[in-house]
């Protein structure tokens, strides 16, 4: 892994060479580039597949280039006690990866069940339930984590 420098304060006049330049700008760039490709680094999983993040199973594996990607979606509820939408991610992964969905805020129900299904490497679903019909928007994240091509 390459080591950062704190930037050169340049001098007029001064002869740039290459391994100045190596220094302060190559290493530096980088070294801010693997700061970016490890800021989420999952180096091992345990599960039934090799290829679906969300089957469960006692099998080891490591991953290979696992990446996540997040966001914020909402369900409206008119009178009924349950309701869904399909989340389509940002950037389609390479295999299909787990997902986690949390409720940001919940004004429809105080007692709202949340839950992903149906994942594949574009795409899942989001269901609601409440315990009785209620009217309004339930607004909720996700989190999904797998292996990017």
């Amino acid at each position: 892994m390459t080591t950062w420098t704190d930037p050169r304060t340049w001098n007029i006049g001064e002869l740039v060479t290459k391994a100045i330049m190596d220094t302060h700008v190559r290493d530096n760039l980088k070294y801010l580039k693997e700061q970016l490709s490890t800021a989420l680094q999952v180096t091992a999983r345990k599960g039934g597949s090799a290829t679906d993040w969300s089957a469960t199973g006692t099998s080891n594996y490591t991953p290979s280039v696992a990446k996540s990607q997040t966001g914020v979606g909402s369900i409206s509820f008119s009178a009924s006690n349950s309701g869904n939408v399909v989340v389509t991610f940002p950037t389609a992964f390479a295999n299909i990866p787990i997902v986690f969905v949390t409720s940001q805020y919940d004004t429809v129900a105080q007692h709202t069940f949340l839950f992903p299904r149906f994942a594949s490497v574009s795409q899942f679903t989001v269901y609601a339930a409440t315990a009785s019909p209620v009217t309004g928007i339930l607004t909720f994240s996700w989190l999904a984590i797998g292996e990017m091509s």
